[in-house]
């Protein structure tokens, strides 16, 4: 297997063709090992949930980060995968659904917040720490403050089991 990055997509070369039963058309939607014995001992030692899990997955994730579908090559001799990037789409989109998500108080958001908010979307959940290294010419005290605003102002919950407890995190509400 050969995986290789590029600025724009992944590239993932994996050698042999599908198993008989799968074709591109149908990937989605019939599950079958290309080597069964490696898959039962992932599934066995817990690092992956089911057969047939990552076919979803890939779908899953692009739609939810507003990329392109996977692209296929199959040939005799190999599987090649394609998973495009187009970062300035990816962030129009993403803005676009956060700005018809909070409405107005996208766009009365300072620099911090809309960083602390756009964490949050993509991650699901964001630390103070997080924060700060995503928007590092601010001080501590600057990205605390946005993230109470934010909190105050429903957009984010903190989820802490104490009130300074170091384990609390902050994740979008709308």
């Amino acid at each position: 297997m050969r995986i290789v990055m590029f600025d724009d997509r992944l590239e993932i070369h994996s050698p042999g063709s599908l198993p008989a039963v799968v074709t591109t058309a149908n990937i989605r939607h019939t599950h079958y090992s290309r080597n069964p014995y490696i898959a039962g001992a992932l599934t066995d030692f817990g690092w992956v949930r089911e057969f047939g899990e990552g076919v979803d997955r890939i779908y899953k994730d692009m739609s939810e980060f507003f990329l392109d579908e996977p692209v296929y090559d199959v040939d005799a001799n190999s599987v090649n995968l394609t998973l495009k990037n187009n970062i300035v789409m990816r962030s129009f989109r993403k803005n676009n659904d956060l700005e018809s998500r909070i409405g107005s108080d996208w766009d009365s958001s300072n620099f911090i917040e809309q960083a602390a908010i756009g964490m949050a979307y993509e991650q699901g959940n964001i630390k103070t720490k997080d924060v700060l290294k995503q928007v590092e010419n601010y001080s501590a005290t600057s990205v605390r403050k946005a993230l109470k605003h934010l909190t105050e102002m429903g957009i984010l919950e903190r989820i802490a089991s104490a009130p300074t407890s170091p384990n609390q995190y902050y994740k979008l509400i709308k």
